[in-house]
């Protein structure tokens, strides 16, 4: 009926009215609970985790323990899950700029290079064009032997760097002979500074314009302004000599490569006088007595040249000497003589082969199984001898002084041969074995003094190695590793002059070198430097001549002798005798 149906539609209206009005009193509740701006948590969220942990889990049955409301709350509270501190975010990025700098320049040695594109223009007809673009891989031109193939034999040795290193340094190296275009890249090693540390690699001599050539070397000695002055060395130049190969370092792989200047004579000599550590900077001034001619980058550009002279060697009849055929028949050119020749590069050796192992791994321990294959530096601090001086003329006939100087010059050195055995280096050091004391007849005094009287008579006997009182040290130790099994024996051979350096034969096959010290020469005795030279004398008086007289002059013009002059006595008489 109408009433039933007002009825309804009044009852709906209100219990609506009232769902409505409750819904707008909750979200006041809310909004007026919600926690505020900047903050994430609020009074809503706690009552709701309390309600909800509470209908989930009851604990310590609060449903029915009112007073322990506030301590349920604290516990809530506490144990609730915030979103900020429960993800799990990684760690703050490092703050240092250098680690980060070298992160990147390690990772950019392994961006592949660009390829090389060649476009080639055709014209078949003389109405048609046709382009052909290629690309090539770019790759190494010349031969490298990775270092991480000689790990293992580091590893053997008792020296190396960490595997990691090992890798890094092949990337860098390739990148280096890529971008170069360096040739016979060798890896030298490693010299550790004060600082930072210098990663050594060797090359064929490095010119920035591939078009340059070398030229053999001229006299160009100067000559002495007079008598006891002693002259510069004659430099050698680039490509010839000890500059005939190139040193690049840096501070660690992926760091910016440095090419070394040129060395000199001067900068050699000096050198072997002092003893200086690295500090990692290449352009420290290096402060020293006797002075070094130049920076840090110069002094270890020597002290390169002086490790790679005494401490390149390899097994006897790995290598020969390389002769090279064209330059005999070049010589024979001397139409003008006066002309620059040009030099060609060539090996100092021979590529090695493997040696032939008849009396067993272990023989090749000894040192007399062991040459130099790198050139002799000189007393001069050349790697080659100076050339000879150009022929005088017969109508220049030298003065009597210069025939006297000539005779005083000390006697030129001997031009030392490539593979030299390591057993004639000089000895490292000579040990003196004291005598056996022996007793006496009445005493063990008697039997001392015998034995200190030997002793002092052993002082002034050879130090040969035939003398039993004397052990000799040499300047290389070698040892073998594996020596049962020839296949896996591995020699490694050790210089006690220059701590670090170490040689490695592996079956007679494979053989390497690899420098790991601080760069400095061992000496058999404590070091001290050289003392300042003598004060120079005072310069002589010099002696007043006399005035020539108007009649000598006279004398002089006529062509008459002048009279020699009176003495003294004479000069007086002749003034008592006008006075009369």
């Amino acid at each position: 009926s109408k009433a039933t149906v007002s009825v309804l539609n009044w009852y709906t209206a209100t219990v609506v009215r009232v769902e409505i009005s409750e819904q707008h009193t909750m979200d006041k509740a809310k909004e007026a609970l919600a926690p505020k701006e900047g903050e994430t948590y609020g009074v809503y969220d706690h009552i709701f985790n309390m309600v909800s942990t509470a209908l989930e889990k009851n604990p310590q049955n609060i449903l029915q323990a009112v007073q322990k409301l506030p301590e349920f709350s604290k516990h809530v509270k506490g144990h609730r899950f915030d979103a900020e501190r429960g993800i799990i975010r990684p760690p703050a990025a490092c703050s240092d700029d250098r680690d980060v700098k070298r992160a990147r320049e390690e990772r950019a040695l392994f961006d592949n290079p660009e390829p090389k594109v060649i476009t080639e223009v055709s014209r078949p007809t003389p109405f048609t064009t046709v382009t052909t673009t290629t690309t090539e891989p770019v790759g190494l031109k010349t031969a490298y032997r990775p270092i991480a193939e000689d790990q293992r034999y580091h590893r053997i040795a008792g020296v190396g760097m960490p595997k990691r290193e090992y890798f890094l340094l092949d990337q860098a190296i390739a990148k280096l002979a890529l971008e170069k275009d360096l040739k016979d890249v060798q890896f030298v090693g490693k010299i550790f500074g004060t600082q930072s540390n210098y990663i050594v690699v060797r090359s064929r001599r490095y010119f920035e314009d591939p078009e340059t050539k070398v030229y053999k070397e001229r006299y160009e000695m100067p000559k002495a302004p007079r008598k006891g002055v002693d002259v510069p060395i004659q430099i050698e130049p680039s490509g010839i000599g000890l500059n005939r190969v190139s040193f690049w370092v840096c501070k660690y792989a992926g760091a910016e490569w440095t090419c070394l200047p040129d060395v000199t004579p001067q900068q050699i000599n000096a050198a072997r006088k002092i003893k200086k550590y690295f500090t990692g900077d290449l352009d420290a001034p290096v402060q020293s007595y006797p002075p070094f001619p130049g920076n840090e980058m110069n002094y270890l550009r020597a002290q390169l040249a002086r490790i790679t002279s005494a401490t390149d060697i390899q097994p006897e009849g790995q290598v020969e000497v390389f002769a090279d055929e064209d330059e005999d028949a070049g010589d024979d050119d001397e139409e003008n003589p006066n002309a620059l020749k040009e030099e060609k590069y060539k090996p100092l050796v021979t590529e090695p082969k493997p040696v032939a192992i008849e009396e067993g791994i272990e023989s090749m321990a000894s040192t007399e199984k062991w040459q130099h294959t790198n050139m002799f530096i000189y007393k001069t601090g050349r790697g080659t001898m100076l050339p000879p001086a150009p022929e005088k003329e017969d109508d220049d006939e030298p003065p009597a002084d210069d025939e006297e100087e000539e005779g005083e010059k000390e006697p030129e050195e001997e031009k030392k041969e490539l593979l030299q055995p390591i057993k004639e280096d000089a000895r490292y050091a000579v040990i003196k074995i004291p005598a056996e004391p022996k007793e006496g007849e009445d005493g063990e005094g008697e039997g001392d003094a015998d034995a200190e009287k030997e002793d002092e008579d052993a002082d002034g006997e050879d130090d040969g190695e035939d003398n039993p009182r004397r052990m000799v040290l040499q300047s290389w130790t070698g040892n073998t590793t594996n020596g049962f099994y020839k296949k896996h024996g591995v020699v490694v051979i050790r210089s006690l002059r220059w701590p670090g350096a170490t040689t490695w034969l592996a079956s007679g096959q494979v053989s390497g070198s690899v420098y790991l010290g601080d760069g400095l020469k061992s000496t058999d005795n404590a070091f001290s430097p050289p003392i300042p030279p003598p004060v120079q004398k005072e310069v002589q008086d010099m002696q007043e001549q006399a005035d020539p007289t108007s009649m000598t002059e006279k004398l002089v013009l006529r062509g008459e002798e002048p009279k020699a002059d009176d003495s003294e006595d004479e000069k007086e008489e002749e003034e008592q005798e006008a006075d009369e």
